[in-house]
């Protein structure tokens, strides 16, 4: 079976499944539009295809360069995600000791721009994947699960399952997480940060540390790759 082209499985397996959830989040976003299916979309599904129209309409724009194209994108993102719970979330037990650190509001600024610069940079590689919309159903009392796949571009390659967590939030739609093939994305965030933390004596900040070193590094086109996995580091005996 070929492997999805859309993003490489060279990085141990916890991040790079991290790094093709975040891909095909934004990725989906982006990609070009299918027929749509008979039935009236539900709220959720309408949203996601909103979302979509704009993303394609920044990569439409041959005018802007890589800053302005980064700069449109971390404003839609910002703007459609959920970032409170999504950033509570990633640092999972860790939580509680970043805010009595006083720096939850820092962590939770670079862990937004942190996502927005890995989206933009890998929507370099975006070779018309297409997403189709499968169907949706409740979640809760606020959310919905919108069932989608990914159809593949001109690299080729398998279609890939994608669903999305929708919630609402002070009267707007948010996404607040993506399934990549069985994998939620908020996992996979949490893991790689617990590790980064645990990896540095369990110091909250060490975390703070390496998103702002990321997110301070050059963009692509001028650019920087996407952000790696971090150095191995040694614990404090």
């Amino acid at each position: 079976m070929t492997a999805p082209s859309i993003a490489a499985w060279t990085w141990p397996l916890s991040l790079s499944r991290l790094v093709l959830s975040l891909t095909i989040l934004l990725g989906s976003l982006a990609l070009a539009a299918v027929p749509a299916r008979a039935a009236t979309p539900t709220p959720a599904e309408a949203y996601v295809d909103q979302i979509t129209d704009k993303a394609i309409t920044i990569l439409s724009d041959k005018t802007l360069k890589p800053e302005g194209r980064y700069e449109a994108f971390h404003t839609l993102i910002l703007a459609n995600i959920d970032l409170d719970r999504i950033a509570a979330f990633a640092l999972g037990r860790y939580a509680g000791a970043m805010r009595a650190s006083g720096r939850y509001d820092e962590y939770k600024t670079l862990f937004g721009d942190y996502i927005a610069r890995v989206y933009a940079s890998r929507l370099s590689g975006y070779s018309g994947e297409k997403l189709k919309i499968l169907k949706s159903m409740a979640h809760g009392s606020s959310d919905t699960v919108v069932f989608s796949t990914v159809q593949p571009g001109a690299a080729g390659g398998d279609p890939i399952p994608v669903n999305w967590r929708v919630t609402e939030k002070d009267g707007a739609q948010k996404i607040l997480d993506v399934q990549i093939v069985g994998a939620w994305m908020s996992i996979e965030q949490q893991s790689q940060f617990s590790s980064i933390i645990a990896n540095n004596g369990r110091d909250v900040t060490k975390l703070i540390d390496y998103l702002r070193e990321e997110v301070g590094a050059p963009l692509e086109g001028g650019a920087n790759p996407v952000p790696g996995p971090p150095p191995k580091q040694t614990a404090p005996q």
